[in-house]
């Protein structure tokens, strides 16, 4: 697995991406079509997370890697500002 956190003085960036076994699809549910077994269900709640604060969200899988990208705005002009203390 490998993990970036960065930021700016805009906006969180998370960037991960993870080795997978198998070269399946992914539904729109985040999880494998065929493995289910509680895969993926934090990315859904990372999702609404990034959806509440208006931020980014992408997921794909590619050559038996999983990578998710999110970015969090420090927007203070958005009533739903993340605040970082």
């Amino acid at each position: 697995m490998h993990l970036q956190i960065w930021s700016d003085a805009h906006s969180l960036f998370i960037h991960v991406t993870n080795t997978c076994l198998k070269p399946t699809g992914i539904t729109k549910k985040l999880h494998l079509e065929d493995d289910f077994d509680f895969h993926g269900i934090g990315l859904v709640n990372i999702q609404r997370i990034v959806e509440k604060y208006e931020g980014f969200f992408q997921s794909s899988r590619s050559n038996h890697h999983f990578e998710t990208m999110v970015m969090l705005p420090f927007n203070e002009n958005n009533s739903k500002t993340m605040h970082v203390d």
